[in-house]
């Protein structure tokens, strides 16, 4: 396994934004980095996950989405879709199952465990292997593994209460709590108080 096989992008949003810039017909760096108006190098991590993550691939004739990818792009940003699709493609990567097995799951690999193992895998030194563990984690965070992540705290219901889980989560602050309960009465039949 080379090192560049292991992910530098910490944002699984500005992968997506990778994606859709292969998807809009971008082939090479150059043309992504003007597309997503990212640096090269940074498109370079970007498109780079995205490959590992099996949502591009990178033939003679430049990058291209795959149709994991274009299933990412057919969901809505931020949403549970997305989200499923995001670990779909880091529970079927090769990579991630190598150097972070059991990423997403609840007591999943501690960032030393993962930084061994991407040492030993791909011959990187300690820090940039460290740094890289650090990458992965923050996708378990964004995804709603992690504890301190605001989706891990969504409960896992049926989908109007997902909804409305969602929908309470970004309404504004200053929404009457009293209003807010009688959604959750009417759409979870349950007492809220």
């Amino acid at each position: 396994m080379k090192s560049s096989d292991i992910p530098q992008a910490d944002n699984l949003d500005t992968v997506r934004v990778a994606v859709a810039a292969v998807a809009a017909g971008a082939r090479d760096l150059p043309e992504l980095a003007r597309r997503t108006g990212f640096s090269t190098r940074h498109t370079g991590y970007r498109v780079g996950a995205a490959v590992t993550l099996g949502l591009v691939e990178q033939a003679e004739a430049g990058f291209h989405v795959t149709s994991d990818g274009r299933r990412l792009l057919t969901t809505d940003e931020g949403g549970f879709d997305e989200r499923d699709c995001f670990a779909a493609a880091i529970l079927g990567s090769p990579v991630i199952a190598k150097v972070a097995p059991g990423l997403l799951e609840s007591d999943g690999p501690t960032r030393d465990g993962i930084t061994v193992n991407i040492t030993v895998v791909t011959g990187l030194a300690r820090t940039t292997a460290h740094r890289r563990a650090g990458t992965l984690l923050s996708w378990r965070r964004r995804l709603g593994v992690d504890e301190s992540s605001p989706l891990a705290r969504t409960p896992e219901k049926g989908p109007m209460e997902r909804l409305v889980s969602t929908a309470i989560g970004l309404l504004d602050p200053r929404v009457p709590l009293g209003i807010l309960t009688r959604l959750l009465r009417m759409w979870t039949g349950r007492r809220t108080d």
